[in-house]
């Protein structure tokens, strides 16, 4: 029986992670949608923060990693979420949000037929 528990406990456990995770990539796919998205070419009101807030991609064998170089990591100003779409169909094939303390880094296997990935931050400014 104790096996058993702990199995349940297991499986209730993935389930929570996983129910976050699709929350997770709902909210970034809704930030992928918006229109006022900036870029280092169009930085809006950031401009001259570029350096600070766009995300660095690099790919190798299969596998991609996200960062962003930001210095700050405080509860006044952090990169709350990063994530990556699929250039060829704008699909998220990876999300992560992350607490003040946390560095801004995802890596991850890139899903089968996704050659290119954008990414994309936001601070909780």
């Amino acid at each position: 029986m104790e096996k058993e528990s702990d199995s349940a406990k297991e499986s209730e456990s993935q389930e929570k992670d996983l129910g976050q995770e699709w929350e997770w990539k709902a909210a970034a796919s809704d930030m992928g949608q918006r229109k006022d998205v900036l870029t280092a070419q169009a930085p809006g009101p950031w401009k001259g923060k570029e350096v600070s807030h766009v995300p660095v991609v690099v790919s190798s064998g299969g596998r991609c990693t996200v960062s962003v170089p930001h210095p700050s990591r405080t509860p006044e100003h952090w990169i709350e979420w990063l994530w990556a779409q699929d250039d060829a169909t704008g699909a998220v094939v990876a999300v992560k949000k992350f607490a003040p303390n946390e560095a801004p880094e995802i890596t991850f296997d890139l899903p089968a037929g996704v050659t290119s990935v954008t990414a994309f931050e936001s601070c909780n400014l």
